[in-house]
């Protein structure tokens, strides 16, 4: 009976328990998880436990995370990093909070809105996101094309192969299926002034990927004859191993060369062909 009492009083504290104690997402499932094991791995870069309760609540990424030993699923707690985030100096510039939220994609912006505590400056549809997240997207396209079902990969082909939907970071025009893969965490941390601790490999003092691309990426949506269905625009995907953003199959982590970027034309948007925009010096 008294086992019974404790149960009951644990799923009462998870429904008055509203978010993660670590990456403060709401509307996540939560797990029960005791203080004293979690607070062992405080070393941890995104360790962000804020609390000495003997009872933590996390989402199922921060818990697998805050395991000794483990290194995978960190990246709730790596976006709340970057959103939290300020300087220690004065002298260094500080993206403001509309422009932090810009990078964040609508689908995942319930999960901290309530945490950013920033009034009307921010909602889940503005400021404008920059980034989409095409994660579903992708698996659909590969499921259709693995399975070859002629009416389920006839679809996808209307859907993904009539113009190049995916913006890569050198302003190359890419299709879902031809993509690289390059860290969403090495873009924060760069579009931060480096102003969070990271587990990045992207390194103020070399030279990056970050530092080849166009400046102007994020912002590099384009409409195609005004219609909403063919928009060629930055994407992002989660997967196993964090989040990334797609680029072409010409470009990678390992492009750090220099570029002559060619300017945005006066309607702000970019060229629009699936080749490069960019001259190589």
């Amino acid at each position: 009976m008294q086992n019974s009492s404790k149960s009951q009083h644990a799923i009462a504290d998870i429904d008055q328990q509203s978010y993660c104690d670590n990456c403060r997402r709401r509307h996540v499932t939560l797990l029960q998880e005791e203080g004293k094991k979690v607070r062992k791995c405080s070393r941890k870069t995104y360790c962000k436990i804020a609390t000495r309760r003997p009872i933590l609540y996390l989402c199922n990424e921060c818990s697998t995370y805050l395991k000794a030993g483990s290194q995978s699923c960190f990246w709730p707690a790596m976006i709340w990093s970057f959103l939290s985030s300020h300087h220690n100096s004065d002298r260094l510039e500080e993206l403001s909070t509309p422009d932090k939220w810009r990078l964040i994609p609508i689908a995942w912006r319930g999960w901290w809105l309530e945490a950013m505590e920033a009034g009307d400056e921010i909602g889940i549809n503005h400021p404008e996101p920059e980034f989409h997240d095409v994660t579903v997207d992708k698996l659909e396209f590969q499921h259709a094309i693995d399975t070859l079902r002629w009416i389920s990969l006839g679809k996808a082909m209307d859907k993904y192969l009539a113009i190049p939907t995916v913006r890569c970071p050198w302003g190359c025009g890419t299709y879902l299926h031809q993509t690289n893969i390059l860290p969403f965490e090495d873009f924060l941390l760069a579009q931060s002034n480096y102003c969070f601790r990271s587990t990045s490999k992207c390194k103020q003092a070399t030279r990056n990927w970050t530092d080849s691309c166009r400046p102007d990426f994020q912002k590099s949506k384009v409409l195609l004859e005004e219609n909403e269905d063919f928009i060629c625009r930055p994407s992002i995907i989660v997967n196993e191993d964090g989040v990334f953003i797609l680029a072409c199959e010409n470009h990678s982590t390992k492009t750090t060369q220099r570029y002559l970027h060619i300017p945005e034309n006066p309607t702000g948007s970019l060229y629009t062909s699936a080749f490069p925009i960019n001259t190589l010096l």
